[in-house]
C-alpha cells in the first residue's frame, strides 16, 4: 500500500472518530473511548504514511472533490512526510493521554473528541495540500477547531485568550490569502501549486508574495511581534491540545514560510534580503522569548514563551539556509557571466575586441572598467599573432631583443613599443617620450 493510500485512510479514520464522538455526546465515557482510540489508530496510519514518504515513496493525488473549479490536489513528499510524522507522534500521545485526562471535562468530552480529531485531520491536510483553494479551506478549519478547543472551558480567561487567538489567526489568514491570490493572478488564474513552482513572477511580485506569506504564517507560528496569543490561549486549552498546538500547529507556520520561499517561488529565485529578514525576526523572537519566560511562574505560560523562543531558533536556521541559497544562486550566475572565456584566441588584440568584454559585466562601472583593462592587458601580453601559432613568453623584458614569429622585438599588439599606433587600451603603461639630445657646451672665447 503506497503512502498516499495510507494517508487518505488516516483522514477517513479521523473523520470516523469525530463522528463517533458527536453521536455519543450524551455518554462521556463512550465518547471519550471512541474518540481517543479511533484518533490513535488514525495517528498510527498517518505515521506509517509519513515514514514511507520520508524513505522515498513520494505520492500525490489529483481528483475532483465537491468543487469542479478547484481540484483536490495532495502531495506527500519528504518534507511533508517529516511534519506528518511529528504531528502523528504528538497526536497519538495526546489521544492516549486523553483517555484519562478528558475526565476533567464532564459534559464536554464529546465536543473535545470531535474537535480534536478534526483538528488533527485539518493539520494533515494543510501539510499535504497542493492547491490554493483546499490549502485555505484546511488552514481555516485548523484555526476554527483549535479555537473551539481553547474556549472549551467557557470561562472568562479562556474566552479572552480564544478571542485574541481568533483575531490574530484570521489576520494571518488574510495575509496568506492575499499572497496566494497574487500568485494565482500571476499564473493566469490557476489554483495549482505546480504552476506556481515553474513561473517567474518577477522580483517585485515575488517579494510582495513572500512578505505577505511570511507575516501570515508568522502569525500562526507566533513570531514576535505576532506572539501575544500564545501565552493567552495555550494555558486555557486542555493540556494535550496545548501540546498539539505548541509542537505541531505552530510548526506548520514554519513549513508555510519554507513552502512559499523555497518551493512555490522557486521559479522566481530566492532573494538575499528574504533570508536576512527571516534572520532578524528569528533573532528577536529567540532572545525576547527567553526574556519573557524568565518572568513567568505559570508552567503553561512559561512553555508558551519557550515556544516563541524555539520558533525564533528555527527561524535562524531557515533564514541562514535561505541566505546561503540566494548567495549560491547569485554566485553561480556571476560565474557564468564573468570572466569571459579563458581559451586563447588567434585574433590579434585590438581596442574593439577588448571593449566587447564589458557586455556581460554587471558590476559597478569603475570596477568593471578596471577588470576589463586587466583582462585585455593580459590578453595583449599572452595572445599569439594571427599569422602564427607559436606560443609567446608571458611578458618579455623591456630591453629584450628576442625575435618573435612576426619579426617584432616586442609585443604582437604592434610593431614597436613606441609606435604611436599602438592602442592605449591594451598598453599596461604609457609609452616613453624620447630622451632629448645633449646640448654641446659653447667653446671658451679666447
Amino acid at each position: 500500500m503506497d503512502s498516499m493510500t495510507l494517508f487518505i485512510a488516516s483522514l477517513a479514520v479521523s473523520c470516523i472518530g469525530a463522528l463517533a464522538s458527536v453521536l455519543l455526546i450524551k455518554a462521556d465515557n463512550a465518547a471519550k473511548t471512541a474518540g481517543c482510540l479511533i484518533g490513535a489508530v488514525a495517528a498510527v496510519l498517518s505515521f506509517i504514511a509519513g515514514l514511507e514518504a520520508v524513505l522515498g515513496d513520494v505520492s500525490s493525488l489529483n481528483t475532483v472533490f465537491f468543487f469542479p473549479f478547484a481540484r483536490l490536489e495532495l502531495l506527500l513528499n519528504g518534507l511533508a512526510g517529516l511534519i506528518v510524522i511529528l504531528i502523528s507522534i504528538l497526536a497519538f500521545a495526546g489521544f492516549i493521554y486523553g483517555l484519562s485526562y478528558f475526565d476533567e471535562y464532564p459534559g464536554k468530552v464529546g465536543r473535545a473528541g470531535f474537535f480534536m480529531n478534526t483538528f488533527v485531520a485539518s493539520m494533515m491536510l494543510v501539510i499535504t495540500a497542493d492547491n490554493v483553494f483546499w490549502f485555505l479551506v484546511a488552514f481555516e478549519l485548523m484555526s476554527l477547531t483549535s479555537y473551539f478547543l481553547v474556549v472549551i472551558e467557557e470561562n472568562k480567561n479562556s474566552i479572552r485568550g480564544g478571542w485574541l487567538y481568533f483575531v490574530i489567526a484570521h489576520v494571518g489568514f488574510v495575509l496568506i490569502m492575499a499572497s496566494f491570490l497574487l500568485m494565482t493572478n500571476g499564473v493566469g488564474g490557476s489554483f495549482s501549486f505546480s504552476d506556481f513552482r515553474t513561473h517567474d513572477f518577477g522580483p517585485a511580485v515575488s517579494s510582495a508574495c513572500f512578505v505577505l506569506a511570511f507575516f501570515g504564517f508568522g502569525a500562526k507560528a507566533g513570531i514576535i511581534p505576532l506572539h501575544s496569543w500564545l501565552p493567552q490561549a495555550h494555558p486555557e486549552a486542555p493540556s494535550n491540545v496545548s501540546a498539539l498546538m505548541s509542537g505541531g500547529m505552530i510548526k506548520i507556520g514554519i513549513l508555510g514560510i519554507l513552502k512559499v520561499g523555497l518551493d512555490l517561488l522557486a521559479g522566481s529565485g530566492v532573494q538575499l534580503w528574504w533570508g536576512l529578514m527571516v534572520l532578524v525576526f528569528g533573532s528577536i523572537s529567540s532572545v525576547l522569548g527567553v526574556v519573557y519566560a524568565l518572568h513567568e511562574h505559570d508552567i503553561k505560560r512559561l512553555l508558551a514563551y519557550h515556544s516563541v523562543e524555539n520558533i525564533g531558533i528555527i527561524l535562524l536556521g531557515v533564514g541562514a539556509s535561505m541566505t546561503a541559497h540566494a548567495w549560491a544562486t547569485t554566485s553561480s550566475r556571476r560565474s557564468r557571466s564573468w570572466p569571459p572565456s579563458t581559451t586563447r584566441s588567434t585574433t590579434p588584440c585590438s581596442r574593439a575586441s577588448c571593449s566587447s568584454a564589458r557586455a556581460p559585466c554587471s558590476m559597478p562601472r569603475v570596477r568593471a572598467t578596471w577588470r576589463r583593462w586587466a583582462v585585455c592587458s593580459a590578453a595583449c601580453r599572452s595572445r599569439p599573432s594571427a599569422s602564427s601559432s607559436v606560443p609567446l613568453p608571458s611578458r618579455p623584458s623591456r630591453r629584450s631583443t628576442a625575435s618573435f614569429p612576426s619579426g617584432s622585438p616586442t609585443s604582437p599588439c604592434s610593431t614597436s613599443r613606441r609606435s604611436p599606433t599602438r592602442s592605449s587600451w591594451c598598453s599596461p603603461s604609457p609609452p616613453r617620450p624620447p630622451s632629448p639630445s645633449p646640448v654641446p657646451w659653447p667653446s671658451r672665447a679666447s
